[in-house]
Order: C-alpha cells, then sequence, then structure tokens
C-alpha cells in the first residue's frame, strides 16, 4: 500500500491527433470499450489518487467519451503542441486543485499503451521513496518503460526545459531509479494499424 505520507497523481496525455494510425486510435474498440477507456480503467483501478488526462479541446468525440471514466479532464486552449505542454498543463491543474506536497510525486505515460495494468503501475510506485525522492522508471531487461514516476518537487523543472527537449530529458539531469518488470506491458504502444492489430489479437 501506498505511504500517507505522500499521494501520486497520474497524468495521461491524449492530444494527439494520430497520424500514424490515419483514425482517432483512442476511440478504436479494445475488449468492451474504447482504447482511452479501457486506459483510464487501469489507471482508476490503481493507487494513484487522481488520474488527469489532457484532451485536445477540438476533438469533441474524444472529450465526450472521457466522460464515462473517473479522470478529470484536462482541455487546454490552444491545443497541446507536444507532450510536454500536456504535462505543464496538468501539473498546472494539480497545483491550482489539489494542493500537492513536495514529496508528492506525478506519473506520466501516454494514453495509448492498452497493455499497462494498474499492476505495473502500483509497482513503479512501490519503488518511490519520498525520503530520497527520485525519478522512478520501469525496465525490462535494457528497455526503460512506462510509466515514469517523477517526484512533485521536479514539476518546476519541466518548464526549465529547453524547446528541443521533452520531460525524459529529465532522466539525464536527476537520479533514476529502476524498478525491474516481468512483463513487456511497458513497451508496448499502440501507433500504427498494425501496432493496434497486435494488440487486440493478444488480448483476444
Amino acid at each position: 500500500m501506498i505511504s500517507p505520507s505522500f499521494r501520486c497523481f497520474g497524468i495521461v496525455p491524449a492530444a494527439g491527433v494520430s497520424k500514424r494510425m490515419g483514425a482517432p486510435k483512442l476511440l478504436l474498440p479494445y475488449q468492451a470499450a474504447t482504447l482511452i477507456e479501457h486506459v483510464l480503467a487501469q489507471w482508476a483501478g490503481s493507487q494513484v489518487e487522481q488520474t488527469l488526462v489532457v484532451l485536445n479541446p477540438g476533438n469533441q468525440a474524444l472529450i465526450e467519451t472521457c466522460k464515462s471514466t473517473r479522470a478529470v479532464h484536462v482541455i487546454p486552449d490552444p491545443a497541446p503542441a507536444e507532450m510536454k505542454h500536456s504535462v505543464q498543463a496538468a501539473l498546472k491543474w494539480i497545483e491550482k486543485n489539489l494542493n500537492p506536497n513536495p514529496n508528492d510525486a506525478w506519473l506520466l505515460a501516454p494514453a495509448d499503451l492498452p497493455h499497462l495494468s494498474s499492476r505495473i503501475i502500483d509497482l513503479v510506485i512501490s519503488g518511490y521513496d519520498p525520503c530520497r525522492p527520485s525519478i522512478v522508471v520501469p525496465r525490462r531487461g535494457q528497455r526503460r518503460g512506462h510509466p515514469a514516476l517523477f517526484p512533485m518537487s521536479l514539476a518546476g523543472a519541466v518548464d526549465d526545459l529547453q524547446q528541443d527537449q521533452g520531460v525524459n530529458h529529465l532522466f539525464d539531469l536527476h537520479d533514476v531509479a529502476d524498478v525491474q518488470v516481468d512483463r513487456w506491458d511497458i513497451l508496448a504502444d499502440v501507433d500504427t494499424p498494425d501496432d493496434y492489430q497486435r494488440a487486440t489479437k493478444d488480448r483476444s
């Protein structure tokens, strides 16, 4: 269980336009729901206190679908141009509405990870020590995956990133603790029709 000394918040950027898929991938069927509903249900079943999904204000269909979930909808205007901007919008919402403490943490994973499970999310959380705050990342073999956990004290560091630097640049600047996992859930996103076919076949 999570120590009562800190809280965790999930950030799920979902403001992309699915260029490589050629269709709104987060609205594609997955199991008994849409892909986005399935992903947000995994977050809701984890130990995070609140999940924020960041949406494009021009994607009304996705906004309506997300209303059936327990996630908070963050809808920046204008739409985030990059994932980093989605993260900044979510962190500002957390700061304004949830009064986070410096030893709290936020987790980040894209919305197109249908195999990401509540178990993996909780495993990453279990690797966080608020007394020795560091970034926590799941690893399978030599590859790092999602979600990544960041101490709340690094929220301001996202704003300090250069224009050409993504959030993963923080790995180069701060301590990182790896959590070994035994599944490939942390690696398998859905960007193309082939990715989607594999994802649905794997869970059929």
